[in-house]
């Protein structure tokens, strides 16, 4: 069957004719690109900044939450108070969080798969913050006593689940920080 390019009207045999993927109709070789054939069914335009912000305020929350179970369940609580926490979504790191401290300012990424606010992630947000919490308090300590602690306040403050739920999530080939 003779095909024809939907763009410029050229005469088109295989293997010369290609399909868009957003339009589904026959291209020749010049016009098979969106950008070529200026495809009305795709969306070519960069989108906004304020269509690609990840809103992480809930996070917040969940640093509340978190400190709240320090407060609580730890037995050398600090005094967060005087603390400013910076939360941002890192994309670029194979960890649930990871923390830089400069004086009284804490700087935590956040691995972009718990970005979305999902009752999950909320859960398991609370507990990779519990983790940076406790290397911010425990500057001296490595992951091998963090990590007890960190399951025994989750324990502690019913969020067991979230711990496991972390290790499903990546099936333990993801740390929760990026101290080793």
């Amino acid at each position: 069957m003779v095909k024809f390019c939907n763009y410029c009207g050229l005469e088109i045999h295989a293997p010369d004719t290609f399909l868009c993927a957003y339009c589904d109709v026959p291209f020749c070789i010049e016009h098979r690109l969106v950008e070529d054939h200026e495809c009305p069914a795709a969306n070519t335009d960069e989108p906004t900044l304020e269509q690609t912000k990840i809103s992480i305020d809930w996070m917040y929350d969940c640093l509340e939450v978190a400190k709240y179970i320090i407060k609580k369940h730890h037995s050398e609580s600090a005094d967060f108070d005087s603390s400013q926490f910076v939360l941002f979504i890192a994309k670029d790191q194979d960890v649930y969080g990871c923390m830089n401290l400069e004086d009284n300012s804490f700087k935590i990424g956040i691995h972009y798969s718990l970005s979305a606010k999902t009752p999950e992630n909320t859960r398991m947000m609370v507990i990779v913050l519990i983790h940076q919490l406790l290397h911010a308090i425990h500057q001296d300590w490595e992951e091998g006593k963090i990590r007890p602690e960190e399951k025994r306040l989750a324990n502690q403050a019913g969020y067991y689940d979230s711990l496991r739920n972390m290790q499903v999530l990546y099936l333990d080939k993801m740390n929760l920080c990026d101290k080793q």
